[in-house]
């Protein structure tokens, strides 16, 4: 079967001038979903600089904790452990210092592979994200592009080994709400529902 052997984890994303702008984009977004009687009023998290006890932090989703753990740590063991021959990670400093930790303590995983990190730089967006992935990949085949948001996402395998890769220049492998919660009659069961979101 066709594999993509190589990838892009893009940590980088949209920077809001400051908090403040970045808090009531997100209070918008939440009384729109609200107004139009959603079921999940959204919690955006929108990136900025924030002042915390005088020290300026970027705000950035990817390097929050969960369970004690950067989210960004998450993401990047369950790349490694893929059978991607070559990925560029990209994103802001602090997220470097993550995976500079990450390729320190699991560096099994990186062997045989070429494993790079890759400095946002000031034109935020997901298409200069792709971009510059793509341009330190040196690639001409297909490439797997990831969003760092992704902790969930363990399986890489079953994404990168397509027969249909040798057919197609793009292909989307999308979600929805009818494909994972059905009940054994193949009818959308909501209470399977364990993430409670809006879809579109």
């Amino acid at each position: 079967m066709a594999k993509v052997k190589s990838g892009i984890v893009g940590f980088s994303f949209d920077k809001f001038p400051n908090s403040s702008i970045a808090d009531e984009e997100s209070k918008a977004k939440a009384k729109k979903d609200k107004e139009k009687g959603s079921k999940c009023i959204s919690h955006l998290i929108l990136r900025s600089t924030v002042n915390y006890g005088g020290t300026q932090i970027d705000n950035l989703k990817f390097n929050y904790l969960l369970k004690g753990v950067p989210i960004a740590v998450y993401v990047m063991r369950n790349v490694l452990a893929s059978d991607l021959e070559n990925i560029v990670f990209i994103g802001s400093p602090e997220t470097r210092r993550i995976f500079e930790m990450v390729r320190e303590c699991f560096f099994g995983s990186t062997r045989g592979k070429n494993v790079d990190f890759i400095d946002e730089d000031n034109e935020l967006s997901l298409y200069n994200t792709i971009k510059r992935g793509y341009a330190a990949l040196r690639e001409n085949g297909p490439i797997y592009f990831q969003a760092g948001d992704l902790p969930l996402l363990t399986d890489i395998n079953q994404i990168i080994y397509d027969e249909d890769i040798e057919k197609y220049d793009l292909i989307l492998d999308l979600n929805s709400k009818e494909r994972i919660f059905i009940n054994e009659h193949n009818e959308v069961a909501d209470e399977f529902e364990f993430f409670k979101r809006n879809y579109y």
